[in-house]
């Protein structure tokens, strides 16, 4: 899948993406969610946070009070599951320097900046050295693509919550998560009107069909002239995006009928 941002075809899906939530929430997310697959425990659980500080609009006492209180709504919990939020300066914490480090190199594979022609050969043993230490297991998607175990590669799949070991896992944050089940529930839609043997050719005669991405916000306004028309309702197919190599999804737009 290919094609220029903003393209003409752009349903309400990708226009709704503009609006970006600030990256200063961001690590809040990140921390409720580890929250979040806790609160359904019998054993009461405590986490200890400590945070690099480089701004001064966020500080430690302020974020403690906010993850509290989201959680306490969200879980009518009334314990502080985040019983100390610090800020650090990273470059006297061997801990937060080490994180930057994993971080750092999750990133480096999950961008493909490996695919650099130009990129230096010891990063690329470090980065091997890292998976051979972090031994991650691999993701049914891993396994499809031929990926093996220990292998920097394997950095580029999010662990599954039934793969999480107590060392490090990746998660994939989704600012889009909303979009993609509305892509998603359109797909039922139109699979239960037509069912799964019609073919997208057929589809095609009542709806555009495009394609989006919602890892790199590019959009495809017609993709029937990638010769696809052929494919079935059934197989449920998804378009391999050209620039970031993860899959797309197909959207449908009722054609507006043109008044003779």
């Amino acid at each position: 899948m290919h094609g220029r941002e903003h393209a003409p075809f752009e349903p309400p899906q990708v226009q709704r993406w503009r609006q970006r939530p600030h990256f200063g929430k961001v690590h809040l997310q990140h921390l409720l969610g580890f929250a979040r697959r806790q609160s359904t425990l019998e054993k009461l659980t405590r986490f200890y946070v400590q945070l690099d500080n480089r701004t001064e609009k966020y500080k430690g006492a302020g974020q403690k009070a906010a993850l509290n209180h989201r959680f306490r709504n969200e879980t009518d919990h009334e314990w502080e599951i985040f019983a100390d939020v610090q800020d650090v300066d990273s470059k006297a914490q061997v801990m937060v320097q080490a994180a930057d480090v994993l971080a750092g190199c999750v990133a480096w594979v999950w961008n493909r900046q490996y695919a650099n022609e130009r990129v230096d050969p010891e990063r690329i043993a470090f980065a091997d050295l890292i998976a051979n230490r972090a031994n991650l297991p691999l993701s049914p998607d891993a396994q499809e693509d031929g990926i093996k175990r220990r292998h920097f590669l394997n950095f580029g799949y999010p662990t599954l919550a039934f793969q999480e070991t107590k060392g490090f896992t990746i998660w994939k944050m989704s600012f889009r998560l909303a979009e993609e089940r509305e892509a998603k529930a359109q797909r039922r839609k139109i699979y239960a009107r037509y069912g799964g043997d019609a073919t997208l050719s057929a589809v095609g005669r009542e709806y555009q069909i495009g394609a989006v991405c919602f890892e790199c916000d590019r959009s495809l306004p017609d993709i029937l002239s990638n010769n696809i028309g052929h494919r079935t309702l059934r197989q449920k197919y998804r378009p391999t995006c050209r620039e970031c190599h993860r899959k797309g999804y197909l959207l449908f737009r009722e054609r507006q009928t043109v008044p003779s």
